[in-house]
């Protein structure tokens, strides 16, 4: 079992870094996103959070992200020296483009990286079905526990998951 485990839904900021860094004469891809955290209260807002990508993995997000796009990003913390301080970052290990992702960039880089490299989808299938058009599916594409939305049924999944419980014991009345 995995115990660094970190499961988060994000929004980039303007910060997306992209570039290639040499480990022993070989050129690996890496992408890091600065994201804001969904949940985080306007009184007490959470700092952006950092998340990386390492080769396939960040030539292909690389494609997809922009100002606004929401993730959904399972991964495992990292924590690094840089110059004087430490940095705590999310290493991705899968993502989900949830909204305003770059879709056809993205699915352009994938056809791309297929032509270079035929075992594209056999290595990173997952990760790549991960990045799909949810609006052109017209489901959502995050996999929410005890919760599965039938083909065409955005409208009701919006309703379930904001719908309260009904077993739920009514708020305390403050008097």
């Amino acid at each position: 079992m995995n115990r660094n485990s970190v499961h988060i839904i994000g929004d980039v900021t303007g910060d997306i870094y992209y570039d290639n860094f040499t480990v022993d004469s070989k050129a690996t891809p890496f992408l890091r996103l600065m994201m804001v955290i969904q949940g985080s209260s306007r009184k007490d807002p959470t700092p952006p959070l950092r998340v990386v990508f390492y080769g396939r993995r960040a030539q292909i997000v690389e494609a997809f992200a922009q100002k606004g796009a929401r993730f959904y990003i399972q991964g495992h913390l990292q924590l690094r020296s840089v110059k004087d301080r430490t940095v705590v970052e999310v290493v991705c290990e899968h993502a989900e483009a949830l909204r305003y992702a770059d879709f056809d960039r993205g699915y352009s880089r994938i056809e791309e990286l297929k032509q270079i490299d035929p075992e594209l989808t056999k290595d990173l299938g997952s990760f790549i079905d991960g990045l799909r058009n949810p609006e052109e599916e017209g489901k959502y594409t995050m996999a929410i526990p005890g919760f599965h939305p039938q083909d065409g049924a955005k409208d009701e999944a919006k309703a379930e998951l904001t719908e309260p419980n009904k077993t739920q014991a009514p708020e305390p009345e403050i008097v």
